[in-house]
């Protein structure tokens, strides 16, 4: 069962990672942004949904044998609703883009909840069983998930808001494959998989540069529209 599990997931890992880049350096609204954006987003999603299949196989292998299946299979699952929370809400943020009031939709808040909740869960886990990784990694959550909630919950106080809003959730499902890449890769870097500064390697990266990266096309939008933006 795992391995039929694990090898689609990594399929859809390896399919994420290679297309990843197209859409970031391919002029943007383009054919080949779009075309390799959905690939990126298919792939993304199958990379969610087994990892949530994985992390309940694992959590159901806690005993003596298995002391940490408990903790890494919540793990896996906070990690696999921030991933889908990222790609969700930058798809959806295309699709609602031309709204000037808030959006209350079930499914866009529903998935921004859970991830502000499994993010809550990974903490109180974290402090209770003294588990460094699930205390360091919960801010990104709580982060990305609150972000969520109030772009949908508050009127666009912009035309650009879609903008921002679909480059974050696929910048922040890009680190979230990158993270894996590493993680995955623990033992060629001499490190455990549960390093608490392996997890959190790329995160410390790539969220300045998310913050980088939106300041620069504020600046831009400032004098030119997005849809002209290479």
């Amino acid at each position: 069962m795992h391995d039929l599990l694990l090898t689609p997931h990594v399929i859809a890992g390896v399919v994420a990672l290679s297309s990843m880049v197209v859409p970031l350096v391919a002029p943007k609204g383009g054919r080949v942004h779009r075309r390799a954006g959905w690939v990126f987003v298919i792939a993304m999603t199958g990379v969610s949904v087994t990892a949530f299949a994985l992390a309940i196989r694992r959590f159901t292998l806690a005993d003596a044998q298995h002391p940490n299946a408990h903790a890494f299979g919540l793990f896996l699952f906070y990690v696999a609703t921030l991933t889908a929370a990222g790609v969700s809400s930058g798809v959806r943020a295309l699709r609602f883009k031309a709204r000037s009031g808030p959006h209350r939709g079930a499914w866009d808040l529903g998935i921004s909840a859970a991830n502000v909740a499994m993010a809550l869960a990974s903490l109180v886990y974290g402090v209770i069983e003294h588990r460094t990784l699930l205390i360091a990694f919960a801010p990104i959550g709580l982060m990305t998930g609150t972000g969520q909630l109030r772009y949908w919950l508050r009127t666009p106080t912009t035309r650009h808001h879609w903008w921002f809003a679909h480059m974050g959730g696929m910048l922040a499902s890009c680190i979230a494959a990158l993270t894996a890449l590493v993680v995955v890769n623990a033992a060629r870097f001499g490190s455990r998989t549960f390093s608490t500064t392996l997890w959190i390697a790329v995160p410390a990266l790539g969220i300045p540069a998310i913050f980088g990266w939106t300041a620069y096309y504020r600046r831009r939008f400032a004098t030119r529209p997005p849809e002209r933006l290479p």
